[in-house]
């Protein structure tokens, strides 16, 4: 994609530094991942400011970089008022939001991710998805990845399910799918902007992360912002847990903008547990999940 058409997906940027208008290879934040033709966003992090190694990243083969002032370096540079809230958009925008032609469920919550997103790929994947790809605790560095990574891995994801690569049986009209773990932190560091989700889920919330955040309602405001009409139209929420009736509750006018679903360890009938697991019926047809626990069925 040419400088030019990715500055003008995104309307808070303006341009700056050299003239020129490369034809960029990757959007990364990193400057290890720096390849030649790369655009590099100088995000400015706990540890260190990407401006003071913008120079680094020019000499690795940055074409382009993404900053909050302009910069004493012969390159074109994108200025935009946060790095950090435009690098998930620009990225996105650069391998042509790839959320979009994926079936992508966001998961959040103190408690499940993990659980929850692992019993949704073969859910997908029995409903049509030609393939189903969990992003989350197990699969990386970080629970939810950096913007960058983020957006690269969706577009690869789009692109083995439109292929039906590495699937064990013939693939099927649709889009593939992807079970994501969404934390606080990255929804507060803005790591999914840019992102849509098919639906979002919401397990629970109990005291974690308060090093971060600092105190339990901007643990759940952090969590809350996923259910906006900026990542998706539509929620399935544990109303067996306090702050799930509180979302639940902020979703119920008709100018929310999301649709919400309730769910409930109610909604388990006739439920037997063994060491082996549990059985249910739900809505009538008989489940056997072999995961033993109660926190399990919900």
């Amino acid at each position: 994609m040419l400088l030019g058409q990715l500055i003008a997906a995104y309307p808070a940027a303006q341009r700056g530094g050299a003239d020129g208008d490369p034809d960029l290879r990757a959007v990364v934040h990193d400057t290890r991942a720096v390849i030649p033709g790369a655009l590099y966003c100088c995000v400015r992090g706990s540890r260190a400011d990407g401006h003071d190694l913008a120079a680094a990243a020019v000499a690795a083969g940055a074409a382009a970089l993404v900053v909050d002032h302009v910069l004493s370096l012969a390159v074109p540079q994108v200025v935009v008022p946060d790095v950090r809230r435009a690098m998930g958009p620009l990225a996105a925008a650069f391998w042509g939001n790839p959320s979009h032609d994926l079936i992508l469920v966001g998961v959040t919550g103190t408690s499940g991710k993990t659980t929850v997103t692992h019993l949704l790929c073969p859910v997908l994947r029995a409903s049509g998805a030609p393939t189903c790809a969990i992003i989350g605790t197990l699969s990386g560095a970080r629970t939810t990845p950096e913007a960058t990574d983020l957006q690269a891995l969706l577009a690869a994801e789009r692109d083995r399910g439109s292929s039906g690569a590495g699937v064990d049986r013939e693939p099927v009209a649709g889009r593939g799918a992807v079970a994501m773990e969404v934390s606080s932190h990255g929804l507060a560091l803005h790591r999914v902007d840019g992102t849509r989700f098919a639906v979002a889920v919401f397990t629970n919330l109990s005291q974690d992360h308060l090093d971060f955040h600092h105190t339990m309602d901007e643990y759940f405001e952090a969590k809350a912002a996923l259910f906006t009409p900026a990542f998706t139209d539509r929620a399935v929420i544990c109303s067996d847990d306090p702050r799930g009736r509180e979302l639940l509750a902020r979703l119920g006018g008709p100018r929310s903008g999301v649709t919400a679903t309730a769910y409930s360890l109610g909604d388990a009938e006739d439920l037997t547990l063994s060491p082996a697991g549990a059985s249910f019926r739900w809505r009538g047809e008989p489940v056997r999940l072999a995961l033993a626990g109660r926190f399990n069925v919900t």
